[in-house]
């Protein structure tokens, strides 16, 4: 099925870690090239988040940002109660023993070594991780069917334009035969104009030898089969399943080549016009390739 480069995804996922938002562009391009944009707290993950880009899509240049929002973390800090108690019970028998009848305050125990120590955190990134794949690969879901979509537009324009070509290709064809006759009567004319009056004339047998060497050098039946397997593969190439742009790449290059070929051999002005018309018709699915993927 052909694909277009052009798409977009978006997908916005939450639980009870947070809520990941990704946002999936993609563009014309040559080759695969993948551009994230990540929080920092995911940057480790960036290998993964391009694998998993790289398995759904083949050819453009994407865009990928991910957005966190309201990611839940435990508090930083507990305290140790036993060593809180075992404070207040020094502090206040020492308070006692000075007579001091001041309050304890608890401020003032908890910036006392051990009140309050850290609790060992989990890394972020890794509890939102499960969440972030799962809006990764929706986003890319809606992508491939934004650039399907696109791409049945595009094969449907690229086929009208291969029906153009093998009609006009036909033209050609039908003209073909008829290259060779007129240029052995135009021939005929020219010399039995030049040699008129001087009592000399041209064998049949030095007619026809020059003939068969024009209709030799003009022959452009091997060109036309050719341009017909050409059109045949793209056809082929649009129906099939795998990614292909760079395939019909090739072929309207080499459907180019042919009718370049043609156009030069076959030394007539009506088949040089159906060229023309020809190379506008490849020029325009020239074109309209560079956005398939």
């Amino acid at each position: 099925m052909v694909e277009s480069m052009t798409g977009f995804g978006r997908s916005e996922r939450s639980d009870e870690h947070g809520t990941v938002l990704v946002e999936v562009r993609s563009v014309n391009g040559r080759y695969l090239k993948v551009m994230l944009r990540v929080p920092e707290v995911l940057q480790s993950r960036e290998p993964e988040i391009e694998n998993l880009v790289r398995s759904r899509v083949s050819r453009g240049t994407l865009t990928v940002v991910i957005h966190l929002k309201a990611i839940g973390l435990s508090a930083a800090w507990q305290v140790n109660e036993e060593v809180v108690q075992a404070y207040v019970e020094a502090l206040e028998v020492l308070r006692e023993r000075l007579s001091n009848r001041s309050q304890l305050r608890l401020d003032a125990v908890a910036a006392l070594p051990g009140a309050v120590e850290p609790v060992a955190q989990t890394d972020p990134g890794e509890t939102i991780w499960p969440l972030t794949v799962g809006a990764v690969e929706e986003a890319l879901e809606a992508l491939v069917q934004m650039r399907r979509v696109e791409g049945r537009a595009l094969a449907e324009v690229l086929l009208a334009h291969a029906r153009q070509v093998e009609a006009l290709t036909a033209a050609v064809a039908e003209r073909a035969p008829g290259v060779v006759s007129d240029w052995r009567d135009r021939l005929r004319a020219r010399v039995e104009e030049l040699l008129a009056g001087a009592g000399v004339s041209v064998s049949g047998a030095d007619l026809a030898r020059e003939v068969a060497f024009f209709a030799e050098r003009a022959d452009i039946t091997e060109e036309l089969n050719r341009l017909r397997s050409h059109l045949d593969q793209f056809r082929g190439a649009l129906a099939g399943e795998a990614s292909v742009g760079r395939t019909l790449e090739f072929l309207i290059q080499e459907m180019l080549r042919e009718a370049n070929t043609i156009a030069a051999k076959a030394n007539d002005a009506e088949i040089a016009h159906q060229v023309v018309l020809v190379k506008s018709e490849l020029d325009r699915m020239k074109e309209q390739v560079q956005n398939v993927a």
